[in-house]
């Protein structure tokens, strides 16, 4: 039986899962990931350490601050992953 047919979909978000008594989770779908991409770690002329980050076609969409390690630059790109996925968009005022 496809869920379509035994629950009411019209109102939801996709990826969002709604229970009232519980916090906002999300869900990663194959329909939700990228086609590709790439993080391109590399040192400056100052000796620090930056990303970058490329979509499928090469194009750059996010360039990171400078990190003393390269090793802090990769938790970086671990802290931005687990955010990305399921953050919200919002309009600052």
């Amino acid at each position: 039986m496809d869920m379509r047919e035994e629950y009411d979909f019209s109102g939801a978000k996709r990826g969002v899962f709604h229970r009232p008594d519980q916090q906002k989770r999300y869900l990663i779908s194959f329909d939700h990931r990228p086609a590709g991409g790439e993080f391109e770690i590399y040192s400056g002329d100052d000796g620090q350490y930056r990303y970058r980050l490329r979509n499928a076609h090469g194009m750059v969409v996010v360039n990171s601050e400078p990190f003393k390690t390269e090793e802090e630059a990769l938790q970086s790109i671990d802290a931005l992953r687990e955010t990305v996925i399921g953050a919200e968009t919002v309009v600052a005022q």
